[in-house]
């Protein structure tokens, strides 16, 4: 096999980039399971964080770093706190 094994070093940085993307995720399918229910500004702001992961990923080799997957789950998490529960 030509695949290079990784050492503990290089593993570590690559779990936290997985925790970050889970921890996006997991927001925005909590206000994904609730999209009807969302007001209409939420919506749009929604689609507008979709928008800008597709262009995002799009973009991404990977030989590159991965997008800022924390700064997604800090947009989803805004759009969390400005709703209000009725």
């Amino acid at each position: 096999m030509n695949a290079r094994s990784f050492s503990a070093s290089e593993k570590a940085p690559q779990a936290a980039i997985c925790t970050m993307r889970r921890d996006f995720y997991r927001r925005y399918d909590l206000l994904l399971a609730s999209w009807y229910l969302l007001p209409s500004q939420a919506q749009r702001q929604m689609d507008s964080i979709r928008h800008d992961l597709h262009e995002d990923l799009g973009r991404w080799r990977p030989q590159q770093a991965e997008p800022n997957w924390s700064a997604y789950a800090a947009r989803v998490e805004t759009i969390r706190a400005t709703i209000v529960v009725r």
